[in-house]
């Protein structure tokens, strides 16, 4: 399951430093606030739901929920017009007629972004798939709102009962009557016949107002209908009843290609289905880039307390069950943070897995990721491959632009002083440094003809290939010192041939753990102190130990060093920022966090082991970054550090 990160919080400087290890395997995939590039991905008519949820209470329960129907047309150009219908809970339990039109804009790497059709004045992001074609999920998390956007390409034809046949897997939530005491999931599969039967429905799932523990409901006669003037179908559960999983009637509409199905209820439920994983290897399937959001409820304090979240990211898929996670969290609309993070789930014959009571499963052909919750945590998340980027001459991948040290996806932001890989084609002539050549520094940046820009700004450069570039975003990318750009706009030029231009986020801070290995996610690259032995699983630490743990992406530092310059050891620099360390979830105390002296922007911090930790096995190294308010700006997850036995 994709979880809710926790947020935390923690309450000898080393000089000889091992040579850092620079991860030169290629990801899957690169955070991007979306530019205007592909805003033609979208164009046409848009079946959309949109469930919302804000103005919560002390206890967690929102003030108001409103739940949008409609269809959205794109005019391929960044505007769209909706028409539709609204239930609000300050209106009244009747869906109201509504339009809206808005903005939007499409980035060339999908990611995506939207005036919130609820509320113009806030804004979804997300990303744009290749299922459906170009289907869109988002989620508004930097504002008032909880919630959940998707939205699928109408289909091109009339709808008739035959429209809907064959089999389909579904995840649902539903906030029944808009109270969290009554939020419930199911997963379930059903398959119309084409003629307006499906038949008995098997459902699993749990409800908070029947003890959040598992249910299995069988429900019979289950029937569909077609409003072929409206251009949706209506899947039919039989009467509403709070005691049921699912029930009532759910308005449903096909995707153009037929991959999937959106719809909900005349509530604040959101109902998705896809078409189920056939093949003979569902998790080399599940590979590369996803973008997803994702609507939760944390219903494990009720009956005093629930905890609402929403959260939009990406997911680097690698193919062998083992994913890279960025989320944008976002919980109770207090304020938003980013997190990294691994998880590692094998996927049956079927493509599913169950973690922790519940559900995850990919659609047909790997294009689509559905998770739905179990015991008592609530959530749907939807989630679309990243369509195939391919170009000519110098080209850059557009979801291929990461942290060097975590290779976090691409919604990840990107922050000054950080290290930064480039995966691409035709990068640069050759390969630079050559072997046995070193970097004088500063850092060049320039090397064998090959320039890297932010923003037009040149960055120093640490390494050239055909197929990669590593460099040091500047600590000029536009802006002021505080509030710098919000766009990264990167571009290489191989000897005077400009590539394509991707455009990434900016944030503070984009912490990564350097690591032993080229995925990001191995032991993590650490030193003891005082000899500055490398902690490896032949030399683990134990508590009381003193460690140095290595790190890109922490943001400014006090003093200030110069692009590409080697950072002093007479006046140690600084992050600005206060820095966390969490070994096996347990705060370890932190004496120094800053650039390593004598290095390029190489951050340390230095922790030591607290007690309380698991010995004799392989654990989290976690770091944390928190503005000066004590809240979360950035959390990564992804490094392990190896713990000795007791002896």
């Amino acid at each position: 399951m994709i979880p809710s990160p926790p947020t935390r919080k923690a309450g000898f400087v080393s000089f000889a430093v091992a040579a850092l290890l620079f991860c030169l395997g290629p990801p899957s995939a690169a955070w991007a606030q979306p530019d205007n590039s592909a805003n033609s991905t979208l164009s046409g008519a848009y079946y959309v739901r949109q469930v919302a949820l804000y103005s919560f209470d002390r206890a967690g329960k929102p003030g108001r929920a409103r739940a949008l129907t409609g269809i959205a047309t794109f005019d391929g150009k960044g505007a769209y017009a909706l028409a539709g219908s609204l239930v609000d809970t300050q209106v009244g339990p009747i869906a109201q007629p509504y339009t809206v039109t808005g903005t939007y804009s499409v980035g060339s790497n999908g990611l995506f972004q939207i005036q919130n059709p609820i509320n113009t004045k806030d804004t979804d992001f997300g990303g744009v798939g290749a299922a459906g074609p170009s289907a869109f999920v988002a989620s508004a998390t930097e504002g008032q709102y909880n919630d959940i956007l998707v939205g699928i390409p109408m289909p091109a034809s009339l709808l008739s009962l035959g429209s809907f046949n064959g089999t389909y897997r579904a995840g649902y939530i539903d906030y029944l009557q808009a109270d969290v005491t009554k939020v419930r999931n199911a997963v379930f599969n059903f398959s119309p016949n084409g003629q307006g039967s499906i038949g008995a429905v098997a459902v699993t799932g749990y409800a908070a107002n029947m003890g959040s523990t598992s249910l299995t409901q069988n429900v019979t006669g289950v029937t569909y209908s077609i409003d072929a003037a409206a251009g949706v179908g209506n899947l039919i559960f039989g009467a509403e009843s709070p005691s049921q999983l699912i029930s009532g009637t759910k308005v449903i509409v096909p995707s153009r290609d037929g991959s999937v199905l959106l719809g909900g209820g005349t509530g604040f439920d959101l109902f998705f289905a896809v078409r189920p994983f056939s093949g003979p290897n569902p998790n080399a399937s599940y590979a590369g880039t996803y973008y997803y959001a994702q609507l939760s409820d944390d219903a494990s304090g009720l009956p005093k307390v629930s905890v609402v979240n929403s959260n939009y990211g990406s997911i680097n898929a690698t193919g062998t069950g083992l994913s890279l996670v960025h989320q944008r969290y976002d919980e109770d609309g207090l304020y938003a943070y980013d997190s990294t993070y691994s998880t590692e789930h094998s996927l049956d014959a079927n493509g599913n897995v169950s973690v922790d009571g519940g559900s995850e499963f990919i659609g047909g052909g790997g294009q689509t990721f559905v998770v739905v919750g179990g015991n008592s945590y609530y959530t749907l998340l939807i989630g679309f491959q990243a369509a195939q980027y391919s170009g000519k001459g110098t080209f850059i991948y557009p979801t291929a632009v990461v942290n060097a040290a975590t290779f976090a996806p691409v919604t990840n932001p990107v922050a000054r002083g950080e290290y930064l890989s480039i995966f691409g084609a035709n990068l640069a002539p050759g390969t630079f440094p050559q072997a046995g050549q070193s970097l004088p520094a500063p850092f060049p940046t320039s090397l064998g003809g090959v320039q890297v820009t932010v923003n037009g700004r040149n960055a120093p450069m640490y390494y050239a290939s055909p197929t990669q570039i590593s460099f040091i975003v500047p600590s000029d990318i536009g802006g002021s010192f505080t509030k710098p750009a919000t766009n990264a706009v990167i571009q290489v030029n191989n000897n005077g041939i400009n590539s394509n231009p991707v455009t990434l986020g900016v944030a503070l801070t984009a912490p990564g753990v350097w690591t032993a290995g080229a995925n990001g996610i191995s032991m993590g690259l650490v030193q003891k102190a005082p000899d500055f032995s490398l902690v490896s699983a032949s030399n683990p630490v134990k508590p009381g130990d003193v460690i140095v743990i290595y790190c890109t992406g922490l943001g400014p530092v006090t003093p200030a060093v110069a692009d590409g310059a080697v950072a002093g050891s007479t006046t140690l620099s600084r992050v600005n920022f206060p820095a966390f360390v969490y070994i096996d979830n347990q705060p370890a105390k932190v004496s120094f966090a800053g650039l390593t002296p004598g290095f390029v922007s190489l951050y340390q911090i230095n922790a030591t082991v607290p007690d309380g930790i698991t010995r004799g096995a392989t654990v989290a190294l976690d770091v944390e970054i928190d503005d000066s308010s004590g809240d979360t700006l950035a959390y990564t997850s992804e490094a392990k550090i190896a713990i000795a036995p007791n002896l």
